[in-house]
Parts: C-alpha cells; structure tokens; sequence
C-alpha cells in the first residue's frame, strides 16, 4: 500500500487500494509503532445499512471498476481543481496507466 501523505502534523493522506475489483482512495494515516517502524492505517467510519444496523467501513472515494476507469476519473477531478493544466495533460497523452502505482 503506497501512502500519499497530505497533512505532514497529523501524519494523514490517502492510499490508493484495489478490493474485490474496485479502485479506490482511502483514507489513511502513518504513525510509527514502538519499534520505530511506520506503520500505515485505514481510517474507518460506522454507517447505517438497515433499521438498527451499522457497519463499520473504510472511508474511502470509488474510482471505477478498472485502472484505465480509475485514471479517467482521476483525470477528470483534476480538470476541476485545474483546467488548464488537466486539459494539456489529457491532450498531450501524458500519464499513462504504466505510471500508476496500482
């Protein structure tokens, strides 16, 4: 699990994770253990699945059924944080799916 950190005080950030055929970004945050090895952690949230009934799941953001899905949507919310930049990237073909971690 590669952990993308983007909060250097608390130690948080995201990890990129495939399960049962989805690609996500989950939640996650890195503390070290008493042996000096960091260690990277899911952060989990409870949510309700039926009438006096919750489960506890990883907070995370679904990005499609495929890595090439993935990559489109992730494409595609950074044409919303940057159009300019989003859209060279996308015209020029840069950031091919051999680029990516997962």
């Amino acid at each position: 699990m590669d952990f993308i950190e983007t909060n250097e005080k608390y130690h948080s950030g995201f990890v990129v994770q495939e399960y049962k055929g989805i690609y996500s970004l989950v939640s996650a945050r890195q503390y070290e253990t008493r042996d000096g090895e960091m260690k990277t952690a899911l952060r989990f949230g409870e949510i309700e699945i039926g009438k006096d009934k919750t489960a506890r799941l990883p907070v995370a953001v679904e990005l499609g059924s495929t890595k090439e899905e993935a990559i489109q949507n992730l494409r595609i919310a950074m044409m919303h944080l940057d159009k300019s930049a989003a859209r060279e990237e996308l015209d020029n073909g840069a950031g091919e799916s051999d680029d990516v971690p997962f």
